[in-house]
């Protein structure tokens, strides 16, 4: 039985009970091979842009004997997935202009599925500026530290495929930039990312303040300012 690091794992929890799942960015082929593992997917379709880890994601399912439950295709994002052939879809460890990338180029796919599992990870505020924009919806988030570094992870699913008004939306700065739903529900590991990150730009704001003064020491000095009043904000809407 195939097992998963803290991350990979909280992105299985992530994955509903479903038909087909296609993992994008596959690399070795362990996620799919849990879920089918698992019975939470009947099929996976594993995808990848290089040829090297479709290669060991093969010796994998190979391994396991699920030759029969999990595809494996080389492929430049959802370029190699139809319309409504999957019925979830899992893009992450990428950077958020990259998942952009591959979600504007691949929207015909990507607006006609169940669900949206996304772990970006850089630019996480502008990643989640331009879900909103596309219209997607918010259907659950989760934040995970796993060897020193959090990793946000986000389920969504396009409006156009939602019914009922389910999912939320962000509007606050602090909703885009920290998660919304992780906000709402007081998530313990995203308040002590918070404090973490509190701690971290106060302490650069003291070593600043011992700098000589000029005009792009203050311009950074308010920037930071403005950072720990958004994470103090933050804190206090959680701490309510």
């Amino acid at each position: 039985m195939t097992t998963l690091s803290k991350r990979m794992m909280a992105l299985a929890d992530q994955v509903s009970a479903c038909a087909v799942f296609a993992d994008i960015g596959t690399d070795h082929g362990f996620l799919p091979i849990y879920l089918v593992q698992q019975n939470r997917i009947q099929k996976a379709i594993a995808m990848d842009v290089k040829e090297g880890p479709l290669s060991r994601a093969k010796e994998h399912v190979q391994k396991e004997g699920l030759e029969d439950k999990i595809e494996l295709r080389l492929s430049d994002g959802l370029e190699k997935l139809e319309p409504g052939e999957a019925n979830a879809i899992m893009i992450s460890g990428m950077g958020g202009p990259l998942m952009e990338r591959i979600l504007s180029k691949g929207q015909s796919v990507a607006t006609e599925v169940e669900e949206l599992i996304l772990q970006p990870q850089s630019e996480i505020k502008e990643f989640r500026q331009f879900l909103v924009r596309r219209g997607y919806k918010f259907l659950s988030e989760d934040i995970v530290l796993e060897e020193g570094k959090y990793y946000f992870i986000m389920k969504v699913a396009h409006l156009s495929y939602l019914r009922n008004g389910e999912g939320f939306v962000p509007t606050e700065e602090e909703e885009f930039t920290y998660g919304g739903l992780l906000i709402q529900q007081k998530n313990p590991t995203l308040y002590e990312y918070l404090s973490r990150e509190k701690s971290m730009w106060e302490e650069t704001y003291h070593h600043l303040l011992d700098q000589e003064e000029s005009e792009n020491i203050s311009e950074r000095m308010e920037e930071i300012k403005e950072k720990i009043s958004l994470i103090e904000k933050t804190m206090k809407r959680m701490e309510g």
